[in-house]
């Protein structure tokens, strides 16, 4: 998406199936037009537009859309979609997937929640590749068929959310496939598990690895690396995936832009219980330890990313 957005010729799912719209026609045409011949380096008239045309949705809808996804027809260089685990690498799939109607793919099996995961992402069927390590395949089947044990990718976005609330995530996603662990409610550790050493373990292990792992992508010179602040996404998603698409060269439809409009936009934001809160559940010792590696991270990056101030805004202050 270099400049201008264009309207190419394959078709949105939205002008398709199962997306029930009721607008202005005015409105939309007007919107259409505008997307049109958007440019998306002019900040300013992309919020404007963003705002009146789809979080405002005039000439929008109300809608039900289901994305009929495809696989690439001609293979495209790889694109790694890195993060720590709990950093909101799943959400941002599905909302890639709604805005290009391409599958992504992984270096994880994923349970079947992802069609694109299935198969190894060297057949050239998928270009954007989650994973939340570095270039290695690991154990995943299809790639071990193909002798694939490393991956070589031609850019990469890492997605950086307050490792505060990642941990939480992950420790939650951890505790729950341990099959003895039962809680009614889903995706939660149950509360009495962050009173345990095992908790205490996982902070100071995950701590190190957040921070390893930000260092090694953000300082990578072989590639660019596009940064995606996770609180951003949530802030706007539509703003944050014009910017994400013209990163990876991709033109979103109009008919698709409003599609992350839809239910899918709140798919993965749950309501969490009052207790599930970073101030309670990280005590002094852990919080200087985090805090640390989040200054490690700012010095080591500074003078090539711009991310100073989020960085700063993921820092919790100790409580004596």
């Amino acid at each position: 998406m270099r400049g201008n957005i264009v309207i190419l010729p394959f078709v949105g799912a939205c002008a398709i199936i199962y997306c029930f719209i009721t607008y202005n026609t005015d409105s939309v045409r007007s919107c259409n037009e505008d997307w049109t011949e958007l440019n998306v380096n002019d900040e300013s008239a992309l919020r404007k537009v963003v705002e009146v045309c789809l979080e405002n949705k005039e000439g929008s809808y109300t809608s039900n859309c289901q994305i009929p996804l495809r696989y690439l027809s001609v293979a495209k260089p790889l694109v790694a979609l890195a993060s720590f685990p709990g950093s909101g690498n799943t959400w941002t799939r599905t909302l890639l997937e709604t805005a290009t109607g391409i599958l992504t793919g992984s270096l994880y099996s994923d349970r079947g929640a992802f069609d694109g995961s299935k198969m190894c992402p060297a057949r050239g069927k998928i270009f954007v590749v989650k994973t939340h390590g570095r270039d290695y395949v690991g154990r995943k089947t299809d790639c071990m068929r193909l002798n694939i044990t490393r991956i070589n990718y031609s850019k990469a976005i890492y997605i950086i959310r307050n490792p505060y609330n990642a941990l939480l995530a992950d420790f939650n996603r951890v505790i729950q496939t341990r099959k003895h662990v039962v809680n009614p409610q889903i995706d939660l550790a149950p509360k009495e598990m962050f009173n345990t050493n095992v908790w205490r373990t996982f902070v100071r292990s995950s701590a190190v690895r957040w921070k390893d792992m930000t260092i090694y992508w953000l300082r990578r010179r072989d590639i660019q690396v596009y940064i995606l602040v996770y609180e951003k996404l949530v802030e706007n998603v539509f703003l944050e995936m014009i910017k994400l698409a013209n990163f990876l060269n991709y033109e979103i439809l109009y008919t698709n832009a409003q599609c992350l409009s839809s239910n899918i936009t709140k798919t993965f934001k749950r309501i969490k219980p009052k207790w599930l809160s970073k101030e309670r559940l990280f005590n002094d010792k852990m919080k200087k330890q985090l805090n640390t590696m989040i200054q490690i991270v700012k010095t080591t990056v500074l003078k090539k990313y711009n991310i100073s101030d989020t960085l700063d805004s993921y820092i919790l202050p100790l409580s004596k």
